[in-house]
Formats: structure tokens, sequence, C-alpha cells
């Protein structure tokens, strides 16, 4: 069998790939994402991420994302009950859905039920509750000295 070789440079410029290259990822993104709303708002979404996080970064002359994770910690850290309200907002007769964080907390409570559980149990059965006894004979002696003496 007689074997032929051909050398696309001959053919087509290294330019008319690069173009050919990107209508064919144009097709495949119009394919899996047009009839898809959630898909294109998705890929939409994580390319703009992209670009304002670049775009923010070189205006600031810093890291975007550290920056913004530090003021995030910052205002955490006040105690501005209007930004922890929002971040652990429960679900209520005004609210229709929790916060992502409270979802977020509630799942991993979720998945790590089994070894919240086994924790509980072993500090249960090390806990020394001989000391909380102690305390409320204390507390109690006290209390019964203070009314019988009116103090």
């Amino acid at each position: 069998m007689a074997e032929i070789t051909i050398n696309i440079d001959d053919y087509i410029t290294p330019e008319d790939i690069k173009v050919q290259c990107m209508e064919a990822i144009r097709q495949a993104v119009f394919n899996s994402y047009y009839r898809d709303d959630r898909k294109l708002n998705s890929l939409i979404t994580n390319l703009s991420y992209e670009f304002i996080f670049k775009a923010v970064s070189d205006c600031i002359k810093e890291d975007a994302e550290t920056l913004i994770v530090n003021k995030v910690k910052e205002l955490l850290s006040e105690d501005d009950s209007s930004i922890k309200y929002n971040l652990w907002r429960k679900k209520d007769i005004y609210q229709q859905d929790e916060s992502p964080a409270i979802t977020i907390l509630h799942k991993a409570i979720k998945d790590n039920e089994q070894m919240i559980r086994n924790k509980v149990m072993e500090h249960i059965d090390t806990f020394d509750f001989g000391d909380i006894q102690t305390a409320m004979y204390e507390g109690l002696e006290k209390i019964l000295y203070d009314r019988i003496f009116c103090k």
C-alpha cells in the first residue's frame, strides 16, 4: 500500500489554522451551551470573573482575590450585625431562602454527622462530671446561705 505525506503548511497558513480553531471552539460552545441557559450563564459568569479579577488587579496594583478575601475577613471580624445577619440569614416569613452560608453549613453538618456524633460521644465519655457536681453543690450552698441570711 502506498503512503502519501501531505504537509499542511503548504496549503494553509498558521493564521488560517488559528481562525479555524477559533471557529471550531465557537461552534463547540454554541452546540454545548446554546440550548441550556444555566450552562451558558455559568460559562459567561466564570469568564467574567476571570476578566474582572485581572482588570481589578491591574488597576489597584495588588492581587484582587487576596484583597477581597482580606476585606471580607475584616468585615466579618467587626461587630456589625448587618454583615453577620446577611451572611448567616435563616429562612423566615420575610426571607424565602437561607443565606448560602447557612445552606453550606447545614450541608457540612449533614455530610459529617457521624464524625460529629463520634466526637461528641468521645468528649462525653472523657468529661469529668465531678467538677460540675462540685460546682453545683457550691452554687446551691451559696444560694441557700444567701436566702437563709437574707443577703
